[in-house]
Formats: structure tokens, sequence, C-alpha cells
């Protein structure tokens, strides 16, 4: 089991996104999906998502040019990735905050139920 957030939950990501079948892309350009996961001490945890049919990974740390960038208090992002709150919810509530290029974001709708498909066993291996 891993813990949320941690080196050994990164690793899970990257190797995931990495060992799946190319991921379709609009426009032949990654998309890149930057996540900011606001701590309660107010401190921030940054990493970021490339999905592209040459390559794809998880990064820790800021995008150099995210097209879409998530920001959500610590609670919200892990109910989120453990399927215990919806995305949409969230947004409507105003407790996850979307910037960026959104339209390319729907664009990329087929290669999100990929990474949906792909992430699936690394939720599974999350503590707690």
């Amino acid at each position: 089991m891993v813990r949320y957030l941690s080196s050994d939950w990164f690793t899970a990501l990257d190797e995931a996104v990495r060992a799946a079948p190319p991921f379709l892309t609009v426009d032949g350009t990654p998309l890149v999906i930057e996540q900011v996961v606001e701590q309660a001490d107010g401190s921030s945890v940054v990493w970021h998502l490339t999905l592209g049919a040459e390559r794809a990974s998880v990064t820790v740390g800021p995008a150099i040019e995210p097209t879409v960038r998530f920001t959500a208090p610590a609670a919200v992002a892990e109910a989120i990735v453990r399927g215990t709150d919806d995305p949409r919810g969230a947004f409507l509530r105003g407790d996850l905050r979307i910037g960026g290029d959104t339209q390319r974001l729907v664009a990329h709708a087929a290669s999100l139920r990929q990474l949906d498909d792909v992430f699936a066993a690394a939720r599974s291996e999350l503590d707690g």
C-alpha cells in the first residue's frame, strides 16, 4: 500500500502511464495537466501529467507550460483520486478550480477516459 502524494505513489503513477498504450492526441501536441494540491498548513504539492502519443509521464513539480491546471484542497483532491468525490461536483461546489485551456481538455476526453483505466491499479494500492 502507498500513501497519497508520497514518492511511491508518484512512482506508481509514472510507471502506469509509461507502460500504457500511446495516448490519443487531438493536434499532435501533448496534453499537460498540472495539479496543485493545497495542504492545511498553507503549502502546496504540485505535480503534472504529460499525455502524448510519443510519451506519457508523471512528474513532481510544476509544468513549464501546462495546458490546464487543477487546484484543490488536499482532502478534496484525495477524495477525487479515491473515487469518493466527483470532479464535476467538486468544481460546481467551488472546491476544484480549473484554469488554462479547458477546450483542449474537453477535446482530449478519450485520453482522459484511458487515463482513468490506467490509474485504476494505482488507486487500488492507496492505503487507508
